[in-house]
């Protein structure tokens, strides 16, 4: 662990408005980034309607490499995020470069790279065998570059990368969209297991109750590391399909970026798969099981107990 990374708060740029201006965006691009209600107003001429909901479509500036996401449960931990990876695992883990953030009637607009290439979940049919397992190599050391990352002090907080509470969407319909952060494992697995039953009384605590034995796998032992907590095939940016020419042999489809770190933070070390499987398609033998083929090749599964815990909690929403 010597050349393990320490996440210090601190370094962290805070601010509701905030542009990197040595960014690729204002070497390649005249002018400042387009102001929120420009986005709003791209958003409209897209989609035809009023911008929906609070987590829209990200925008796209195709002429300008310019996405934008934006919305009232956008956060600015989020944009901390691609911050960090782009300044300090740049060599490790692919992500879209930060151009910048704004905040502005109530809503959190990240300006970033826009990724050419297609989405993991639209190339996977057409990938050849060696393709799919050179694709989950890679991300097998991705994930492993972000797990070797460390918190300032023991014991480990459960939250965004800023310390700010958790952005996992699982906990969307809280009265706080984003609850905590809890200073250790076990305050958040009480939560965890208090949530589940929407009852808001903190002095009761379904983990010490004898009524729920299935709870026994939710310990406070588990590791707490770093989870992108949406890891799945949409997420996961490949490059474009390379035909060959002029007698040479096509290229292979590699990673090109991560995306989405909107739910990413500092959780047990179970939550990547438990979070990630959920995505896999239902396995056609009607077991009800998924198909966690591709998956398995990228991370250990879940503990078993811990797994059977978090399955029935989250079984009761």
């Amino acid at each position: 662990m010597a050349n393990a990374r320490v996440v210090r708060v601190a370094e962290l740029p805070s601010g509701e408005n905030v542009v990197f201006h040595d960014s690729s965006f204002f070497k390649n691009n005249a002018g400042d980034l387009p102001s929120p209600e420009e986005v709003r107003q791209k958003d409209v001429e897209i989609n035809g309607t009023n911008p929906r909901g609070d987590r829209p479509p990200p925008v796209r500036f195709e002429e300008r490499g310019l996405v934008v996401k934006y919305g009232s449960y956008i956060t600015v931990a989020e944009a901390q995020c691609l911050w960090y990876f782009n300044r300090h695992m740049k060599d490790e883990v692919p992500t879209p470069e930060l151009f910048g953030w704004r905040r502005d009637g109530g809503e959190t607009f990240i300006y970033m790279q826009l990724i050419r290439g297609d989405t993991l979940e639209e190339a996977w049919p057409s990938l050849s065998e060696e393709e799919r397992r050179t694709i989950c190599e890679q991300l097998r050391g991705y994930v492993e570059a972000w797990r070797e990352l460390r918190q300032e002090s023991e014991p480990y907080y459960i939250g965004h990368i800023g310390r700010q509470g958790v952005g996992d969407i699982i906990f969307s319909d809280h009265e706080e969209p984003n609850p905590g952060p809890f200073a250790g494992l076990g305050a958040f697995h009480d939560f965890f297991a208090r949530y589940a039953s929407r009852r808001r009384d903190p002095g009761w605590n379904p983990r010490r109750d004898p009524d729920f034995p299935e709870l026994a796998g939710l310990t406070d032992d588990r590791p707490v590391v770093f989870t992108h907590a949406d890891l799945c095939r949409r997420n996961i940016m490949v490059s474009p399909r390379d035909e060959g020419g002029s007698g040479s042999a096509p290229r292979p489809r590699r990673v090109v970026a991560i995306l989405d770190w909107h739910q990413s933070g500092w959780y047990p070390i179970d939550w990547e798969w438990l979070k990630a499987q959920w995505m896999c398609e239902p396995l056609v033998d009607g077991s009800g099981g998924r198909d966690t083929a591709w998956l398995s090749q990228i991370l250990a599964p879940a503990d078993e107990n811990y797994s059977y815990a978090w399955e029935y909690i989250t079984s009761c929403w």
